[in-house]
């Protein structure tokens, strides 16, 4: 990883990987009904796709302030988000990733849970965790992109036309190197966007289920929270299209791993 940005799009592949890997055991649990029957089986079904699906949110979040930081502090930008710093932050990701949203609902249980409930999460963890932990660390994440961002664009669309007016001063090393800027900007505003968009309806559900506790047992409800969750899975997946049609050294390492020489893959961008 030759840049800082590409370090954390790497680790966002790993959580997006590792969700795929904790896929098949929550399959396998809706076959294997009596092993539910344990509140720690239960949790550890949805706890092991909460803690991939934290990390990838909170560490698309450390890449909008990374971008931020590019655009706000370029002259600064390389002292300050060196290998080291860019490496603690993501592991303070992980770590935190880790606690809140596995080791935390692993064992704070809802007292009056019993294994005739069935196996539900909102029912099984506190619903403390939900209200207080959560939600407000889910929204807060997400809200921090969106002011983030919109402080980026403003930035980033004044930039665009100061380099439309002086597009001739091909040899302008600033004005290249800010044309290389906000074509990152733009790829992490695109996974932000993925990330925003198919995330939000999950939680606006879960929101709704645990400060309105009698929407836990909504036939409806139960329904949009299924398909909810499903779309904020598909986050997974979509990444690495992103990445793959948004950055050539990620065309370049598909087409040398699928034995591709076609170029016509680099004309297939968002830009």
């Amino acid at each position: 990883m030759k840049t800082m940005t590409n370090y954390y799009i790497f680790q966002m592949a790993i959580a997006d990987c590792g969700l795929g890997l904790m896929l098949p055991f929550h399959i396998a649990t809706y076959f294997l009904k009596d092993v539910l029957r344990d509140p720690y089986v239960c949790t550890l079904r949805f706890v092991s796709l909460l803690m991939m699906s934290s990390a990838s949110v909170l560490l698309t979040t450390s890449l909008t302030l990374d971008r931020y930081i590019a655009i706000f502090r370029p002259l600064l930008y390389d002292n300050e988000m060196t290998r080291a710093r860019v490496t603690l932050v993501t592991t303070l990701t992980w770590l935190l990733a880790f606690v809140v949203s596995f080791l935390i609902p692993m064992f704070w249980h809802n007292p009056e849970y019993g294994a005739c409930t069935g196996c539900i999460f909102t029912r099984l963890v506190n619903i403390k965790y939900f209200r207080y932990m959560m939600i407000p660390a889910a929204f807060g994440a997400l809200l921090i992109q969106v002011v983030l961002y919109l402080r980026i664009f403003v930035v980033a669309i004044q930039q665009q036309t100061r380099i439309s007016e002086e597009w001739r001063d091909d040899n302008n090393h600033l004005n290249r190197s800010m044309r290389k800027q906000l074509k990152v900007v733009k790829t992490a505003f695109f996974i932000c966007l993925s990330a925003f968009g198919l995330w939000v309806p999950y939680f606006i559900v879960l929101a709704i289920q645990v400060f309105y506790p009698g929407m836990l047992y909504n036939d409806r409800i139960k329904m949009i929270r299924g398909i909810a969750t499903l779309m904020a899975l598909a986050n997974a997946a979509l990444n690495p299209v992103i990445y793959t049609l948004r950055m050539a050294p990620f065309r370049r390492e598909i087409r040398e791993l699928l034995h591709l020489q076609n170029n016509k893959v680099e004309h297939f961008t968002l830009e």
